[in-house]
């Protein structure tokens, strides 16, 4: 009977050591899939505002022209 009890205790702590590293592979995993996301954000919004930029230097220039005529 001790020896079945320790078979359990064993068997289920090694199931529990088992979910545990999956655990910590899913949430290694799901750290870097944000960083790439957050990354692709950041670019995406740098890539907008640079041609927001442009199309308000395009829109100042134009007005500058018009301005001096």
């Amino acid at each position: 009977l001790v020896t079945l009890i320790h078979y359990y205790i064993h068997s289920s702590m090694l199931l529990h050591l088992r979910l545990q590293l999956h655990l910590e592979r899913v949430l290694e995993h799901l750290q870097e899939l944000l960083v790439v996301r957050s990354y692709l954000q950041l670019t995406m919004l740098k890539a907008g505002l640079k041609e927001e930029r442009r199309s308000f230097l395009y829109v100042l220039r134009h007005l500058q022209k018009i301005s001096q005529v």
